[in-house]
C-alpha cells in the first residue's frame, strides 16, 4: 500500500470522526479487573457480555476491561472457558456515572476433549495494534499436520509462509525468518527450535494462548523488522497432583502439576523427549541415516503474595543432538573422502523470575529478570576434525508500567535491558581459507603448527538498551481509538541511538465492524555479533529500518465468525550485507507488498477452523547498483484451509490443506568443461540470474482423528495423523550428480502416519 493511499484513508477517518463526535452523547462507564478467585492472577481474554445488547468487551492483559453504556438498569456477565461463568444482575447507570467492578472467577473442571470456547456477541479488538491476532491454547492444540508442534499451525495463518516440511521456522508478510521476535512468557529466545527448525520448543502441553503480529506492532516491542510471536505458558493447576503421560512417533512426554505449600501457589513441570536416534541405534540402521533427537525440560512456579503482588520463577532447558555418517559412492554426494562424520549439539537454558505488582484498578508494574543461556558444537569428522563452536550468555532486565490517569488514556512505558557475552571458536580445513580469503578480510585468523588447519576464535560483549512510551487514547468514545508510540533503543558496540514512532489507528464502524490501520518505524539490530566484531566485523554497521503501512477491516457475523482483510507495505533500508573491504555495510534494501484474508469459525459447536489467503511480492538488492532480486521467502500466493469436525462426543476429525506457489532458485544456465593442473577435465557450472526459477507448486493434506477413551481407568486419547493423505511428491530442492549432467528433485515429506496416545491422571 502506497503511503499517499494511506495518508488519504487515516483522512477520511479524522472526517468521520468529526461526523461521529456531532452526534455523541454523553455515557457511562463500567470498568474494573477481573482475577482468578484462587491465585489472584489476572485473566485475559474474558468475555464480558451486556445481555439483550451488542455492547462488550474482552478483559486485556493485566485482567482490566472497560464497557461503556448509556443511562440504564443492565445486567453483565463475565465468560471464560475454564471458569464458572459470574452474572452482576440490576446493575444501574447514571448519566455519566464511573462504575468500578472487581471480579473474582472460580475456576471449573472440564471433560476431557469437550472443552467449548463461550464467545460473546462482540469479540472485536478494541485495542489498536497492528495486524494482531491472539491464539488461544485449544485453537492450536492437536490439529491436523501440526505433529504436536505449535509452530507448524501458526505456519497457515494469513501472511505466513514455511520454509518446507522439514521446519517450524517461518517468514512473515517477506520477512527473514531472523527478523521476527519470538517470547516466551516474556523471554526472548533467540533460537526457540530444535534442529535447525525441524520442531519449536514449544510444548502445546503447556501453552496457554498466543499473541502474534504480522506487522504494525506496538512500541513496546523492539529488535524486529517482520513479527512478533509472544507465547504465554499457563499456570499449574491447584488441588490434588495430577498430570498426564504421552508418547507418538513423534515423541514422549510426561506432565505433573499441583499446589504449592500455602494458600494460592502451584506448580507445573514437564518433560518432553524425542528418541529417534535411539531407536535407530536399536534397530542396527545403517549409520549414513541421520540420528537426530531433541529434549525439554519446563518449570514454572507461581505464588501470589496477597492479592496485589504475584511472583512466578520459570525454567527451561532443552537441547538436541544429530549424528550423520556417510560411506557412499552415490554420485549425488560430493564427500572430500570416502568417508565423512557430522556431530551437532545444541542446548538452550532460561531461568526468569517474574513479578506483578497491581498498584490499584489503574495502575500494573510488570517487571522480570533472565538468564538466557546458548550452546552450539557442530563437528566435522574427516580425517582431520574441524567444527564451530560457541556459548552465548544473555543476562536481560524487563520492566513495563501502565497507568490509566483519565477515562480515556491508557499510558503505559517501559525498559528492556541486555547484555550479551559471546566466545566462538572455528577451526577448519587451511584449503577453505585459502578459498575465502579473497573476500575476507578477517586477521583474526591464524594456521596451525603443520599449516593445514585455519583457527579462529572471538569474544563479544555488548549492551543493548531500550525503552518506549505509548499512550492509547479513546478519542471518541466507543467510535476511534489511537495508540501513538516512540520507542527508544541504543547499541553499545555501534554507539547507535534509533528512534521508532509508531501510531496505530482502530474505528468502530459499528458493533461488529472496524477499520484498522498502522504505520510505523521498526529498528533491528543485527543478532549475529561477528557483526560488530572489531577484526571480522564493522562496528560501523547501522541497525536495518523497516517501515510499516497497514489498513484493514474487521468484521463478525454472530458470535463465532471472523472475517478479516488487511493490506500492507513494507520498505526495507540500510539492510546488512557483505563487503570484501570491510565485511559488513548497510548497502542493501527492499520491499513487500501484498494483502492478507482470513475468515475463522471459533471454537464452539461441532464445527471449527480457519480459512486464509495471503498475496505477497517481496524483492531485495544487496547494492544500490544492482538490481532487485526476488528472495528466497518470496512467496506469491498461500492458501491455508485448518478444519476441525465433532460427529460425536468423544470423536474428533481434523483436516488441514496447504497449498502455495513455489518459491525461487538460482538455476544452472550451463556447464563448461575446463582442464585442471594435471590435464583432468572437469566441469564447472554457470549459475544463472539470482532466484530467477521457481519451484513447483506446493500442496499437502494431512487428516487427524482423535479418540477419547478411557485408559486403566482414567481418561486418555488416542489419535491417528496421516501426513502428506495424497503423497503428493512436493520438490525441496534439486542436486546434481557431479558432472551436472542429471539432476535429481529432493521431495519433502512423503505420506506419514503418526499414531498417538495420552493419559490423564
Amino acid at each position: 500500500m502506497k503511503p499517499v493511499v494511506y495518508s488519504a484513508l487515516i483522512g477520511i477517518i479524522v472526517l468521520l470522526t468529526i461526523w461521529q463526535a456531532r452526534a455523541q452523547t454523553p455515557s457511562s462507564r463500567v470498568s474494573g479487573v477481573i482475577r482468578d478467585a484462587e491465585t489472584s492472577e489476572p485473566l485475559p481474554g474474558v468475555n464480558v457480555l451486556v445481555p439483550g445488547t451488542q455492547e462488550g468487551a474482552a478483559s486485556e492483559s493485566t485482567g482490566r476491561f472497560e464497557v461503556r453504556l448509556p443511562e440504564g438498569v443492565y445486567t453483565l456477565r463475565f465468560e471464560m472457558l475454564g471458569y464458572r461463568p459470574y452474572q452482576v444482575d440490576n446493575l444501574r447507570l447514571e448519566k455519566g456515572a464511573n462504575r468500578v467492578l472487581n471480579v473474582f472467577l472460580i475456576q471449573q473442571a472440564l471433560e476431557y476433549g469437550r472443552a467449548v470456547e463461550v464467545v460473546g456477541e462482540r469479540e472485536l479488538s478494541r485495542e489498536p495494534s497492528g495486524s494482531v491476532m491472539e491464539i488461544r491454547s485449544e485453537e492450536v492444540r492437536g490439529r491436523a499436520g501440526a505433529l504436536e508442534d505449535v509452530t507448524r499451525t501458526l505456519q497457515t495463518l494469513p501472511g505466513v509462509a514455511a520454509e518446507g516440511d522439514f521446519s517450524g521456522k517461518m517468514y512473515v508478510r517477506g520477512g527473514r525468518v531472523d527478523e521476527n521476535l519470538v517470547l516466551l512468557d516474556r523471554i526472548y529466545i533467540y533460537e526457540p527450535y530444535h534442529l535447525n527448525g525441524l520442531v519449536s520448543i514449544f510444548n502445546p502441553e503447556l501453552i496457554k494462548d498466543i499473541e502474534f503480529y504480522a506487522g504494525g506492532f506496538p512500541a513496546k516491542y523492539g529488535q524486529a523488522m517482520s513479527a512478533v510471536i509472544e507465547v504465554y505458558n499457563r499456570y499449574g493447576q491447584r488441588g490434588p497432583l495430577q498430570g498426564s503421560v504421552g508418547s507418538s512417533f513423534i515423541s514422549s512426554d510426561a506432565l505433573v502439576e499441583g499446589a504449592l505449600p500455602g494458600p494460592r501457589g502451584s506448580f507445573l513441570f514437564s518433560v518432553r523427549v524425542n528418541y529417534y536416534d535411539r531407536i535407530m541405534d536399536w534397530l542396527k540402521l545403517p549409520e549414513s541415516y541421520f540420528r537426530p533427537g531433541f529434549y525439554d525440560y519446563q518449570l514454572k512456579l507461581f505464588y501470589p503474595l496477597g492479592k496485589k503482588h504475584l511472583f512466578e520463577v520459570n525454567g527451561l532447558y532443552s537441547g538436541d543432538k544429530l549424528r550423520w555418517s556417510v560411506d557412499s559412492e552415490d554420485e549425488f554426494i560430493d564427500l572430500p573422502t570416502a568417508s565423512e562424520k557430522f556431530v551437532r549439539k545444541q542446548a538452550l537454558g532460561v531461568g526468569n523470575v517474574d513479578w506483578k505488582w497491581i498498584l490499584s484498578d489503574k495502575a500494573f508494574v510488570h517487571t522480570n529478570a533472565a538468564y538466557i543461556y546458548n550452546y552450539f558444537d557442530a563437528r566435522y569428522l574427516y580425517p582431520t576434525t574441524h567444527w564451530i563452536y560457541f556459548v552465548v550468555d544473555n543476562y536481560d532486565l524487563r520492566s513495563e508500567f501502565t497507568f490509566i490517569p483519565f477515562p480515556h488514556h491508557k499510558i503505559e512505558s517501559g525498559f528492556y535491558l541486555h547484555r550479551v557475552e559471546a566466545d566462538y571458536t572455528l577451526s577448519f580445513p587451511k584449503a577453505y581459507w585459502d578459498l575465502l580469503y579473497t573476500t575476507n578480510r578477517n586477521t583474526s585468523v591464524r594456521l596451525s603448527d603443520d599449516s593445514t588447519l585455519a583457527s579462529a576464535a572471538y569474544r563479544s560483549v555488548y549492551q543493548y538498551a531500550g525503552c518506549y512510551l505509548q499512550d492509547q487514547w479513546e478519542m471518541l468514545p466507543g467510535k476511534l481509538i489511537a495508540n501513538a508510540g516512540m520507542r527508544f533503543e541504543y547499541l553499545n558496540a555501534t554507539a547507535q541511538v534509533v528512534v521508532n514512532p509508531r501510531l496505530a489507528l482502530v474505528y468502530h464502524l459499528n458493533a461488529r465492524t472496524l477499520l484498522k490501520s498502522a504505520w510505523g518505524w521498526f529498528s533491528q539490530f543485527s543478532r549475529d555479533p561477528l557483526v560488530f566484531d572489531p577484526a571480522a566485523g564493522n562496528r560501523r554497521a547501522r541497525a536495518p529500518l523497516a517501515e510499516h503501512y497497514i489498513l484493514g477491516l474487521e468484521h463478525r457475523f454472530g458470535g463465532n465468525y471472523l472475517f478479516r482483510v488487511e493490506g500492507y507495505y513494507k520498505k526495507l533500508r540500510d539492510l546488512i550485507t557483505t563487503d570484501p573491504q570491510i565485511n559488513y555495510d548497510n548497502d542493501g534494501s527492499g520491499f513487500s507488498r501484498g494483502a492478507d484474508v482470513f475468515f475463522q469459525k471459533k471454537v464452539s459447536g461441532k464445527w471449527s477452523g480457519w480459512l486464509s489467503y495471503s498475496y505477497s511480492v517481496s524483492r531485495r538488492k544487496d547494492h544500490p547498483a544492482q538490481p532487485y532480486y526476488y528472495p528466497l521467502q518470496d512467496q506469491r500466493h498461500t492458501l491455508s484451509l485448518v478444519a476441525n469436525y465433532q460427529p460425536r462426543a468423544r470423536w474428533n476429525i481434523g483436516l488441514k490443506w496447504q497449498f502455495n506457489t513455489g518459491k525461487p532458485y538460482t538455476p544452472i544456465a550451463e556447464v563448461i568443461y575446463l582442464p585442471d593442473s594435471t590435464g583432468t577435465i572437469i566441469p564447472l557450472p554457470v549459475e544463472g540470474a539470482e532466484n530467477s526459477a521457481r519451484f513447483p507448486a506446493y500442496s499437502r493434506i494431512d487428516l487427524r482423528i482423535d479418540r477419547q477413551l478411557r485408559i486403566w481407568g482414567n481418561p486418555g486419547e488416542i489419535y491417528l495423523e496421516v501426513i502428506n493423505l495424497l503423497n503428493r511428491n512436493n520438490v525441496y530442492d534439486y542436486n546434481y550428480n557431479s558432472d551436472y549432467s542429471e539432476v535429481k528433485a529432493i521431495n519433502q515429506l512423503p505420506r506419514l502416519p503418526v499414531l498417538g496416545l495420552k493419559v490423564l491422571f
